[in-house]
């Protein structure tokens, strides 16, 4: 895995997850979701996927920042039941999406 180390990216990330979280990890990725056939994966799009903190509530969140205007254009609340560790590339997140293709990431 190669690091983001742009600091304008990792600003620009920052800005886009908001005050009231913690940027935890951030990587480009790609969503998919069971819909409209629960059977089969549909791609949603490819952006950056930050796990971050809320820290009023320290509550677990997804949000995906879109790589064009890097605004949040999706959010989830992750919790230990909804998420699952598939294999290094391939995480499922119960009831919403899957994320996959993780290329680039940042740890604060």
């Amino acid at each position: 895995m190669v690091a983001i180390t742009d600091e304008r990216l990792k600003l620009s990330i920052r800005r886009a997850v908001g005050e009231t979280f913690k940027t935890l990890y951030a990587t480009i990725a790609t969503l998919y979701q069971a819909w409209p056939d629960p059977s089969a994966w549909t791609e949603m799009e490819t952006g950056y996927l930050a796990l971050v903190l809320e820290l009023k509530t320290n509550r677990v969140f997804l949000k995906m920042i879109s790589l064009v205007d890097q605004e949040t254009t999706w959010e989830g609340c992750v919790t230990i039941d909804s998420y699952k560790w598939e294999d290094e590339y391939f995480h499922t997140y119960l009831g919403q999406v899957t994320f996959f293709s993780q290329i680039y990431s940042f740890k604060e």
